[in-house]
């Protein structure tokens, strides 16, 4: 796990939560259709020998 694995981790959960908002933008003015939302968290982090390192969402 390494810096560029956390920018990649943040850069798709990003995009699914902007797939989400245009999904309720296109579908605002259809009947029945109920918005959905996006939840993010983050991964616990890993434990080194000095201590604990993020590793994103």
């Amino acid at each position: 796990m390494g810096i560029l694995d956390i920018g990649t981790r943040a850069l798709q959960a990003n995009q699914v939560a902007l797939q989400t908002t245009g999904n309720n933008i296109a579908n605002v003015n259809t009947a029945g259709y109920s918005r959905q939302k996006t939840i993010l968290s983050a991964v616990p982090g890993q434990f080194t020998g000095a201590g604990y390192v993020g590793k994103g969402v």
